[in-house]
């Protein structure tokens, strides 16, 4: 049978064998080079698969339901329908595939970090000369050399030397000066070689791994200065979209531990270093001699190739927070690395569960660590993040926001990416939509995040929504002619949903009213994680004196109406701060400043983590926090 296929990258036609009409759409449009967003991880739960059935017929893969074309599109996910049995080579079906359901559409990806902490140059990985002869020449002994490291480079302790060590100091008696090799460790420093010859051009990377996307910088060690940078999908949202999924698919079984770090570490860490010494033309077998790695607790987990699933379920307990000191050959396992991108792996740790590496990072390099307060560090996200810092007080907690603003779960949702919309502004006397989207060229492929903070704000204010989220044309008229009957897809309940633009195929991108409801979950989980945290250290949002937003949602957004909407309650425009990639910027500063990577670590012994499904006002303020404010009007900055 011939399959027509209409995408963003141009229409095409296939022929599909007896074997192919057996798979599921998504297995069959990976196979021909269109692999969809199976976010998932291809168990129905979500709608990053979405197809439009335009020709042809299809058949439910669990109940063996027909469906056939009719003469509006029909929607389906991909991973539940697989094309109709037949044996007429002349059959023919037609799809078109959303921009926003293609896994391949270019992300926008926060690599700008800013660093509010000064600063020194003393790697985690150093090589610094040693003369193997006194003056009166006299031979030196490798521990000498050690202890005269100690007292020139100011090191609280004298760096231990490994035997390795020791057999090139032996072997290099007739060498007047060689070139000692001296590397951070959990408990110290040590010498780990002594080299002939310096390696010239010494290079490590800093690495943040985040649920959706990793970000890599390549340094010169000896400068600090960063030499390239290189940004892409986590391979692991092939498996599973977030940290819970992820979390449960390991617990489930345990053969996709395995699975999970080989899509981080091969498959997304590896190419991105690879591309990162491509960049500054660089060999590409060149080795790094360190990575400083930050993420949350459960990103740790995978990349360290640790079993994640005590994370899953009360109470929580990882099987590590520590910092740890790993060989890159032995992360950097699988056949497709020749040979490990890495000497060694410094993976930053994590104060809690929930609480991870990337929020320790973020408290040292935004400066909340020097910052009296009271003020907090916030990155939004499917985990919704919090630190609140007064004096030598650090609370930290995390709250289960969910997908919602990368978009997932709603009718047009997608991440930030080329064709998304990302800003929404709207006039109600006459009524006017304006949009403006990511990226220059092809459809509105969808909306992402930072439009639906907008759309939410704006419309509030002009009144076409309620307190509940609820269209209210009364108050609107004119929106009438906006509003239609929508189902997300084939077999869902009909919804009434707002038309904002129109993209491929002249498919409408709208918010329906269940889109609403859930952000409002969404945001109610972050504004009440925020009250909760204050109410515990007895402040109220006017007192605040900085609000520090990481991340890429937090760096777009626009903060007026992140407010407007009660994601960020009671606060004003004035104290919110975007500082950018945190989890990046304190990768970066570790890597380069061996006394960053100590201070990282001890904010994460000092951070109190609260949890929230223990408080017994969690619930409430979180009902509470479900309404949107009227509009104009400050929340209370009462303390509870």
């Amino acid at each position: 049978m011939s399959l027509h296929i209409d995408a963003p990258t141009g229409a095409r036609t296939v022929l599909l064998d007896q074997n192919q009409q057996m798979l599921p759409l998504t297995e069959v449009l990976r196979h021909f080079g269109l692999p969809l967003n199976t976010r998932c991880g291809q168990r129905g739960k979500c709608d990053g698969c979405l197809v439009d059935l335009l020709r042809g017929s299809l058949i439910h893969l669990m109940d063996g339901q027909v469906m056939n074309a009719a003469s509006e599109p029909l929607s389906v996910r991909g991973c539940e329908y697989r094309p109709a049995d037949t044996h007429n080579s002349r059959h023919e079906m037609r799809i078109c595939v959303p921009a926003r359901s293609l896994l391949a559409y270019e992300p926008q990806v926060l690599k700008d970090y800013r660093i509010g902490v000064p600063f020194s140059k003393f790697p985690l990985w150093q090589q610094i000369p040693v003369q193997r002869q006194e003056p009166d020449e006299s031979s030196v002994t490798a521990e000498a050399a050690a202890h005269q490291l100690k007292q020139s480079l100011g090191l609280r302790s004298t760096p231990s030397v490994t035997p390795a060590a020791l057999q090139q100091w032996d072997q290099s008696r007739s060498v007047f000066k060689v070139w000692a090799v001296l590397q951070y460790q959990p408990d110290g420093w040590s010498i780990t070689a002594f080299e002939r010859e310096p390696v010239q051009q010494p290079l490590g990377a800093a690495i943040d791994i985040g649920t959706t996307t990793v970000v890599a910088l390549l340094v010169d060690l000896n400068t600090g200065q960063v030499l390239a940078q290189a940004a892409d999908f986590n391979g692991q949202i092939n498996l599973g979209d977030d940290v819970v999924t992820r979390i449960s698919l390991c617990g489930r079984d345990p053969t996709m531990i395995a699975r999970m770090h080989e899509a981080i570490c091969e498959n997304t860490i590896a190419p991105l270093l690879r591309e990162t010494l491509q960049i500054a033309q660089v060999p590409s077998e060149t080795p790094l001699q360190a990575l400083a790695v930050a993420g949350n607790t459960t990103m740790q987990h995978l990349f360290a190739g640790a079993d994640p699933s005590g994370l899953g379920t009360v109470p929580f307990k990882p099987k590590f927070l520590e910092y740890l000191h790993l060989s890159g050959a032995t992360v950097f396992t699988a056949t497709k690395t020749k040979n490990a991108p890495a000497n060694i792996v410094h993976l930053l740790p994590s104060p809690a569960a929930y609480v991870g590496a990337d929020l320790a990072a973020g408290i040292l390099a935004s400066g909340l660590i020097y910052d009296d307060g009271p003020s907090l560090l916030i990155d939004i996200g499917t985990n919704g993040e919090i630190i609140f810092k007064k004096q030598d007080l650090l609370l930290g907690c995390a709250t289960a926001a969910g997908p919602a603003f990368e978009g997932a779960g709603l009718a047009c949702g997608m991440r930030a990416g080329d064709g998304a919309i990302a800003y929404v502004h709207l006039n109600a006397d006459p009524l006017q939509i304006e949009t403006r989207r990511i990226g220059d060229n092809g459809h509105v492929a969808g909306l992402c995040g930072s439009a639906y903070v907008d759309f939410l704000a704006e419309a509030r204010r002009i009144g076409l929504i309620d307190t509940m989220g609820r269209f209210d044309l009364q108050a609107v008229p004119a929106a009438h002619s906006h509003i239609i009957a929508w189902r997300s897809r084939h077999g869902s309940a009909e919804d009434r949903a707002m038309v904002l633009a129109y993209g491929q195929a002249k498919r409408p991108i709208v918010v329906a009213e269940a889109d609403i409801a859930g952000l409002l979950s969404s945001k109610a989980a972050i504004a009440a994680g925020i009250m909760i945290l204050m109410k515990r250290a007895e402040v109220t949002a006017a007192q605040i004196k900085r609000v520090y937003l990481a991340g890429g949602f937090g760096t777009y957004m626009i903060a007026a109406n992140a407010i407007a909407c009660g994601l960020l309650p009671g606060f004003t425009p004035e104290q919110i701060i975007p500082v950018g990639n945190t989890s990046l910027a304190g990768a970066y500063l570790a890597l380069v400043d061996a006394s960053a990577m100590d201070e990282i670590r001890r904010i994460a012994r000092c951070v109190q983590t609260i949890e929230l499904n223990l408080d017994p006002e969690f619930e409430t303020t979180y009902i509470d926090q479900l309404a949107l404010p009227e509009p104009g009007a400050a929340q209370s900055n009462r303390v509870m």
